[in-house]
């Protein structure tokens, strides 16, 4: 008795897998195959969470360096010298850090204080301590005159705002999906997916 009912539970549980391929197979004759998902996501929330966050810290990021940079660019900032007075790693990268010192402002003003440990945004020819260059100090940062700040921030923020309309695309997409699937042949919503819907 027991193995008949085990027996008949087997064949329950293959005919529902069997039922769930013949299902599958359907839905992708009809719509065509499910979206891969990017092997180096996690599954589920957390993909989708870090999937979305990305893109907006480049896009923040990205805004944030073009501002600067074109800012720069025109002529805002404080002029000076960058005078270099140690280094720092970061990233196997070593980074200068000095001082600012403005241009003596015209007479009779007071000259500008000394700017002490600073690091400078873009590559200064500076290599040796000592070393001196011209820079522009806008908002706590040294930048190059005729530096590259904005470049980089243009192409962040194209990245970040492309993805971020990728994904703006893709969930619009999924949400006809849904309701397509939802609807019957005849373009009316199935009862049994009118009675999930809030009223």
């Amino acid at each position: 008795m027991r193995q008949h009912r085990a027996g008949a539970g087997g064949r329950r549980v293959v005919g529902g897998i069997r039922a769930r391929l013949e299902q599958e197979k359907a839905r992708e004759r009809r719509y065509g195959p499910r979206p891969s998902r990017p092997a180096f996501l996690p599954p589920g929330r957390v993909g989708k969470t870090f999937l979305l966050l990305l893109p907006l810290l480049c896009l923040t990021v990205g805004v944030l360096c073009l501002q600067a940079g074109l800012a720069v660019r025109h002529g805002e900032g404080v002029p000076g010298v960058f005078v270099v007075t140690g280094h720092q790693d970061c990233f196997r990268c070593p980074d200068h850090v000095g001082d600012f010192v403005p241009d003596p402002p015209p007479l009779p003003a007071e000259p500008a204080p000394r700017i002490t440990g600073v690091t400078p945004w873009d590559d200064l020819p500076v290599h040796e301590i000592e070393d001196r260059a011209r820079a522009v100090y806008y908002h706590g940062t040294v930048y190059a005159p005729d530096g590259r700040a904005w470049v980089f921030g243009a192409v962040l923020t194209a990245i970040g705002g492309g993805t971020l309309l990728l994904c703006l695309a893709v969930a619009v997409r999924r949400l006809r999906r849904r309701r397509s699937l939802r609807a019957g042949p005849d373009g009316q919503t199935s009862p049994s997916s009118r009675a999930r819907v809030p009223a």
